[in-house]
């Protein structure tokens, strides 16, 4: 099987020749295994390892402003730009971090009409550069899924995290007002996307921490669920695969995110309680899995008898029938010892084929 083929089967829940690693490196990591494996800054580390076959990035046209982001401002420490959906960030400089959020676009209803008529057009050519021709080009090496925001993160980086939650209950009419309008736009890239050769969709947002979903599954069904419904099952009607990134014990929801529509979940936060041994015979008939491998404690912290262990549980009962990708529980930091990292893809490798 070529790599295509692999992954088709795999998403598809059906035996490939053998299970595939999919995975995201921190930047010190990827250099820090670079230079172990002795490779040029020319030479792509995932392909050496023989990983990540989805091909897929961030798609350009998945905002729906295009034209407002910018440097606010920079030091040799920090930088804070403003992104085309008008929310203001703060990166640092000094190497891999997660951005701190600082204004977001619209923070009354009132605000809401004026914001979402800076919005363009799904399909606008402009907004896709290069993107038509690239889908042809790597489709034939690789499973292609554009990726892209999911509603709730959408949502909260337009209004705030904090204005989210109070909208559930305080301005529900202008929440899904907002929850419309993005789906809308959504609808209309993924089923573009589609027709441009893609083979599916992958979502990220994260809606749940360590101790469960943000909101109980009354609120999600009545206020999230209908718009990550219309939009997935826009995509399936397309032909393609769903696949949903999202961190934190998400089970009590779980089973709303099935209904929706998704066809594989990852990363699987192996911290927050989510174990693929339990998962796959819940749900291995009906999606399937990418990730949970421990990237809290075993790959930082672990033996590599303590990683090979792990890959060998999971991938025994993960990988029966199909239906699985392995991967860590979200990515790789540089707290993870690149003899460990080999390990898992030496194992998988080894003991990951199907006969």
């Amino acid at each position: 099987m070529d790599s295509r083929q692999r992954i088709s089967a795999a998403l598809h829940l059906e035996e490939p020749d053998r299970i595939s690693i999919q995975d995201s490196f921190w930047s010190q990591f990827h250099e820090k295994i670079r230079k172990h494996l002795k490779l040029s800054k020319d030479q792509n580390v995932y392909e050496h390892l023989g990983m990540n076959e989805i091909g897929g990035s961030s798609t350009p046209g998945w905002c729906p402003r295009s034209g407002y982001g910018k440097v606010i401002s920079e030091t040799k420490k920090e930088r804070i730009v403003m992104s085309d959906w008008g929310y203001t960030q703060k990166d640092l400089k000094t190497g891999a971090s997660v951005p701190q959020f600082l204004e977001h676009p619209v923070k009354t209803p009132d605000e809401l009409d004026d914001y979402l008529a800076t919005w363009d057009e799904p399909d606008d050519e402009k907004r896709w550069g290069d993107i038509p021709k690239t889908i042809k080009e790597v489709r034939e090496k690789h499973f292609i899924t554009p990726s892209g925001l999911e509603h709730y993160e959408s949502a909260w980086r337009v209004i705030g995290f904090e204005r989210l939650l109070q909208w559930i209950y305080k301005e529900p009419r202008a929440l899904k007002k907002l929850l419309k309008a993005l789906t809308d736009y959504f609808v209309g890239v993924g089923e573009y996307a589609m027709d441009l050769g893609a083979d599916g969709f992958w979502f990220y947002g994260d809606i749940a921490d360590n101790h469960g979903p943000f909101m109980n599954k009354r609120t999600y069904r009545k206020i999230f669920y209908p718009y990550h419904r219309r939009t997935y099952q826009a995509v399936r009607k397309k032909g393609g695969l769903v696949v949903l990134h999202t961190d934190g014990d998400v089970r009590p929801i779980l089973p709303d995110f099935v209904e929706a529509g998704i066809t594989a979940l990852q990363p699987i936060d192996a911290i927050a309680g989510m174990n693929v041994i339990e998962l796959k015979p819940l749900y291995g008939d009906k999606i399937a899995f990418i990730g949970n491998i421990d990237n809290s404690n075993t790959l930082p912290f672990g033996s590599v008898q303590d990683v090979k262990r792990e890959v060998m549980e999971k991938m025994a009962v993960a990988g029966q029938g199909g239906g699985y990708v392995c991967g860590s529980s979200h990515s790789v930091p540089d707290s993870v010892p690149v003899e460990n990292y080999l390990t898992l893809v030496e194992t998988v490798r080894k003991y990951g084929r199907y006969q």
